[in-house]
């Protein structure tokens, strides 16, 4: 897939992200981890929120912190 369409596709998801909502969420972040990638800042776990994140459930992931983990093996982006 180019990189025309997984932007698309990320601006797409964007707005169903909850990321800036999560505990352990580094503020001035990039969000969509579970699509897009890990981030570059340090985490601190604090809690994780992704189980009720849409972007989360539309796609039967499973795992969490994907800020620090890393987008989801599922991911089609």
């Amino acid at each position: 897939m180019n990189q025309t369409i997984k932007n698309i596709l990320l601006k797409m998801v964007f707005p169903l992200c909850i990321c800036h909502k999560c505990p352990s969420y580094p503020k001035k972040d990039p969000k969509v981890y579970c699509e897009r990638a890990k981030s570059d800042k340090k985490i601190e776990e604090k809690g994780c929120i992704c189980d009720k994140c849409l972007v989360w459930k539309l796609n039967r992931f499973s795992n969490y912190y994907y800020c620090i983990e890393g987008k989801d093996e599922k991911s089609k982006i």
